[in-house]
């Protein structure tokens, strides 16, 4: 027997459509799949914080060479500003005594002015 055209096609999409049933994902499927992923995951965060570890202990010392040198230079910075003010208060005390000594020159050539006059 000689199969028509009608059956011939009818058993061609018979094979599609079982293969394509055999392409489906079952929930089984899925349920493997997201505990490979998860496995997957959890194995690149441990892999990070490894990474993660030793990157903090490479650093450390740098960091904690920068630190002492910040808080040198502030100390120092912090001198020479005391210095600045040392100098500015010296400079103050001064220049009062001069302002002084000047009002009391103008005062008293003002005051000898009055009697000649």
């Amino acid at each position: 027997m000689v199969p028509s055209q009608a059956e011939a096609l009818a058993e061609v999409l018979r094979d599609a459509e079982l293969e394509s049933l055999a392409r489906l994902a079952t929930k089984v499927d899925l349920e493997r799949l997201e505990q490979r992923l998860t496995a997957r995951i959890d194995q690149l965060e441990a892999k990070f914080a490894r990474l993660e570890e030793r990157v903090d202990a490479k650093f450390q010392p740098l960091e904690e060479r920068v630190d002492t040198e910040i808080r040198e230079f502030e100390e120092r910075v912090d001198g020479k500003f005391e210095k600045l003010d040392a100098r500015f208060q010296d400079l103050e005390r001064r220049m009062t005594i001069e302002l002084g000594g000047m009002t009391v020159v103008a005062v008293g050539a003002g005051a000898a002015l009055v009697r000649l006059l």
